[in-house]
């Protein structure tokens, strides 16, 4: 696939950008506990690039962790050669010709419906039909479907990413525990996550964890927190930030509101200030009007790219309390934000649920706290804000791990022997 140039063209009900297989060094991954994995397969590499086909109904240009986690994955596989199939979207077709892996987009926007599933499907087939690869990857279970279809007309390996909240959720739960359960591999971004699949009935013996990279734009220096703030309106005190869309409750970011006057009553300088969007952004509004802290709660919508680092630069804490929710199964099942935090060098208080711990160390990269105790997650965040130099060590540790633990380069390494180790099973 190298060397070829970059076209558009009709494909498989989409249109395609073609680039080239990525091929970078080998990363050797290490076998610690809660280190990304738990395994290391012992698998030799095959003498030429492994061809990997990728079923997304989540990826970039839209924003979000699971479209980060994928993404990462596939631009840091080395030796490889990575097709990805995912809906289409506004501004794809630019994201998609600075790749150095071939996109293929299915004729559809906005939020996958019946149809528009159907044609994600139906070309990820058609894709998968012609392609000769060595393995299946789906970055969500519903692309389970189309996978399992190829696996059975072709014998091709299928390994699915499990996130949790899709797992823990009412809706669609009987399906995705069959495909789970019938999946060569499943992969959890966290120790909670394999918890969950083993709920439904996966096979322990077929689950890997690779966490989900560290990445960040423009992290590799210091952003411009001042002129972040003159930007934004911050002015020159305290800063909350959280970032994280506003559409499920399960976040915690009522809690934090919640808190915001007990913080204030120690702290009197600081303001909150929320990164997102999503339907709830209005009852956080009007929470935090009544109680009387709406001229210190700030929401900014989306913000990216070099902005966005600036702001994790400018705040002194990141926080996001996300609690487990038992009724419609919300939970975190990483916090993939946490570690943009770290890559800045911030502290973060995070609820302790879901698999937060595996993205936060308490008392060494920041605090885990239960998210429904307003007065711990008051006391925590008043505790960073008042002691600098504890909240300046909590801050380094988590750059040093977010650099080092949550390397994309490395956790691809480790992404890529679970595919070998489901190619060889196969195989065998």
């Amino acid at each position: 696939m190298q060397g070829q140039r970059k076209r558009s063209s009709l494909v498989g009900m989409g249109y395609e950008s073609d680039g080239q297989g990525l091929s970078v060094g080998v990363v050797s991954p290490l076998s610690e506990k809660n280190n990304g994995t738990t395994e290391r397969s012992n698998h030799r590499t095959p003498s030429r690039a492994l061809r990997v086909l990728v079923l997304t109904p989540d990826f970039p240009p839209t924003v979000g962790g699971i479209q980060s986690y994928v993404y990462q994955l596939c631009a840091h596989l080395p030796d490889a050669e990575v097709v990805v199939v995912a809906p289409d979207h506004a501004g794809a077709r630019a994201f998609d010709a600075r790749q150095r892996f071939r996109v293929v987009r299915t004729a559809s926007r906005g939020k996958l419906g019946r149809l528009s599933y159907g044609v994600f499907c139906a070309g990820a087939v058609g894709i998968g039909l012609t392609g000769g690869f060595d393995v299946i990857v789906c970055g969500h279970f519903l692309a389970g479907v189309p996978a399992l279809v190829l696996r059975r007309l072709r014998g091709v390996p299928v390994v699915v990413l499990a996130h949790s909240q899709e797992v823990r959720a009412r809706q669609r739960r009987d399906l995705a525990r069959r495909v789970f359960q019938r999946a060569d591999r499943a992969i959890a971004n966290s120790e909670f996550t394999r918890a969950v699949l083993m709920g439904v009935g996966v096979s322990p013996d077929r689950i890997r964890k690779v966490n989900p990279p560290a990445h960040l734009p423009n992290s590799d220096g210091l952003g411009d927190p001042e002129g972040a703030r003159r930007r934004f309106g911050l002015g020159g005190g305290p800063l909350l930030l959280t970032v994280s869309r506003l559409a499920e409750r399960y976040k915690g970011h009522d809690t934090a509101i919640r808190a915001l006057p007990l913080i204030r009553s120690k702290v009197p300088g600081v303001q909150h200030v929320l990164v997102g969007e999503g339907p709830l952004q209005g009852f956080y509004a009007r929470l935090a009007r009544s109680l009387g802290v709406e001229a210190v709660t700030v929401f900014l919508g989306r913000v990216e790219g070099a902005d966005l680092a600036a702001l994790y630069s400018a705040c002194d804490v990141f926080v996001m309390l996300s609690r487990e929710s038992r009724i419609a199964g919300g939970a975190e099942g990483f916090g993939i934000a946490f570690l943009e935090a770290g890559l800045m060098g911030k502290p973060v208080v995070g609820g302790r649920s879901g698999g937060i711990p595996d993205a936060v160390q308490d008392e060494v990269t920041g605090l885990l706290v239960d998210p429904t105790d307003i007065q711990v997650v008051a006391d925590a965040l008043v505790r960073l804000l008042t002691n600098p130099g504890l909240a300046r060590s909590l801050g380094e540790n988590g750059r040093r791990l977010a650099a080092a633990q949550f390397a994309p380069p490395r956790l691809a390494g480790i992404f890529r022997e679970v595919l070998l180790e489901a190619v060889a099973q196969r195989g065998g």
